[in-house]
């Protein structure tokens, strides 16, 4: 193994900061909420494709279509995840709705989107990956090829252990993982074109 230089250095105080951030982020990911139902769009409708909790929409049923989320008229599928993202597991959400053509309103309770095992998969997943990285630039630290596969590893584990979590009203850390994820997400791609350009062998004269 090469000696690692203070470049080197530098990138893995990265990496580890990029994990620690991923491992803070574990607790907003187990408490994203989640409406007790799937919905799908279907010509300018948002109707209930399938029920995951029937006891917290005891009034639902699948074909239901959905006007307004508290009082908030929805226009598309997004909308409901988009407003979703902004309560907590076990709220009380009113909704209007269609049934056979009657407009109602019911109370829904919001239930967790992760469970503790996803979770604990998305971490694995993502953990592995960013080992990988790591693995690369230590054992190979002076080669441009490892270099960018070792971003392209770490990007991926990151934008996997960084996925949509709970949003907390006036919360920084919303601005931070949401821009670290749409970062690292890009990155992948870019990164993984790069490497297949050099890989092999990187061209004559090129450098890191």
């Amino acid at each position: 193994m090469q000696r690692l230089t203070l470049r080197i250095g530098f990138f893995l105080a990265v990496d580890i900061a990029l994990l620690a951030l991923c491992l803070l982020h574990v607790p907003h990911l187990l408490n994203r909420p989640h409406p007790p139902f799937d919905v799908t769009e279907t010509n300018g409708y948002v109707l209930i494709e399938k029920i995951l909790d029937a006891s917290a929409c005891p009034q639902l049923q699948v074909g239901d279509g959905l006007r307004t989320w508290n009082e908030q008229l929805l226009k598309t599928d997004h909308d409901v995840e988009f407003l979703t993202d902004f309560s907590s597991i076990g709220d009380s959400i009113r909704i209007t709705y269609i049934h056979d053509s009657v407009t109602r309103v019911t109370d829904i309770k919001l239930i967790a989107a992760y469970g503790l095992n996803y979770v604990i998969i998305v971490l694995f997943v993502g953990i592995v990956a960013w080992s990988v990285g790591v693995f690369v630039l230590i054992r190979r630290p002076g080669e441009l090829t490892a270099s960018v596969l070792h971003w392209a590893m770490v990007m991926m584990g990151v934008s996997v252990m960084i996925t949509w979590g709970q949003t907390p009203p006036d919360s920084m850390w919303i601005y931070l993982s949401r821009t670290l994820f749409f970062v690292v997400y890009a990155g992948v791609a870019a990164t993984f074109l790069h490497f297949t350009i050099l890989f092999p062998r990187p061209p004559v004269g090129a450098s890191w």
